[in-house]
């Protein structure tokens, strides 16, 4: 009944990992080995599992019958299994339940989400060394996937889970995992909120690179200072339009090609930047940069998850 992946490469990108599966079928297995404590929200439970007294986190998601499992959720169960990393959720177990019509994943379970964080400590999310030290951790993270070259495609506070504890930083839900190699033309960022979108996707949906994960970083950055999205609308049309206010209209000087890829540009008003001191107040001059450089609107002109780390923001 468990889905066992093992990995017989190291190489760095995750085309070289060639995987094994094994799956074996018996739903009675499932509540053998974990008791459901409580529902956390639609298809997602806290769970205990049986065997180590773990607290665990229950992700059960449905297929159709007689079509077996879908490959897209074969690519998360692969990437979980294959990636380790301190701050990317662990991929505990993968139980085949209710005749093979849906998949429970098992992950080590995590107390709270970034989301959950900022309501429930405010006054800890105005601490400059926390917010540094939470946005190190994720780019920690993304810049580790990006290493295989890894697009997670639906980075957001949601789906960013903290120990209180320790203030320990995880990542989770690599819904749309995707590979460079391997890219399409769906949107990576179909069910990604408005307001960690990249202009790129939302401008031309086969815009497809590393980068959306960096302006999706760049717009939590934003909001653990803040406390508030930077960015917040309830469509496409109105959330380029927020960007365009705040970052400033593309140019042909400031995004070579945008013209071509965005027919509609025209109906946009021209907008200038913004100064992203009053937008973000309290963040440091680094700070101020590096967010810059994160929010940058030509995805090529845009700074990378190795190369944000090695900025001076990190350096006292």
């Amino acid at each position: 009944m468990n889905i066992k992946v093992g990995v017989y490469s190291s190489g760095r990108s995750i085309s070289d990992l060639r995987l094994r599966v094994s799956i074996h079928s018996s739903e009675s297995s499932l509540m053998e080995k974990y008791k459901l404590i409580a529902k956390i929200k639609k298809g997602v439970f806290q769970g205990l599992c049986l065997l180590s007294s773990q607290t665990v986190t229950l992700k059960q998601l449905g297929f159709p019958d007689n079509e077996g499992v879908p490959g897209s959720l074969i690519k998360e169960i692969t990437l979980l299994q294959a990636m380790r990393h301190a701050n990317i959720i662990k991929l505990i177990d993968v139980v085949n339940h209710q005749e093979q019509s849906s998949i429970v994943l098992v992950y080590e379970s995590m107390e709270t989400n970034l989301t959950s964080f900022i309501r429930i400590y405010p006054k800890v999310m105005k601490i400059p060394r926390t917010i540094k030290e939470l946005l190190r951790q994720i780019l920690l993270a993304v810049s580790y996937y990006h290493s295989f070259d890894i697009v997670h495609g639906g980075i957001k506070p949601a789906n960013t889970f903290i120990d209180p504890a320790t203030n320990t930083l995880k990542i989770t839900d690599f819904v749309w995992p995707r590979t460079l190699f391997n890219s399409n033309t769906e949107d990576p960022n179909e069910e990604l909120g408005f307001c960690y979108k990249a202009p790129e996707i939302l401008v031309e949906h086969k815009q497809f690179s590393t980068a959306i994960d960096v302006w999706s970083v760049g717009c939590i950055f934003a909001e653990m200072v803040t406390q508030k999205p930077l960015f917040s609308a309830t469509s496409e049309f109105h959330q380029l339009a927020k960007i365009f206010s705040i970052v400033g209209t593309p140019s042909e000087e400031t995004w070579p090609g945008f013209s071509r890829i965005y027919r509609y540009l025209h109906i946009y008003s021209h907008c200038k930047p913004k100064d992203l001191r009053k937008l973000v107040p309290g963040l440091e001059p680094a700070g101020i940069d590096l967010l810059h450089k994160l929010l940058y609107m030509d995805p090529k002109g845009r700074i990378t998850a190795r190369q944000a780390l090695e900025h001076v923001y990190f350096q006292n």
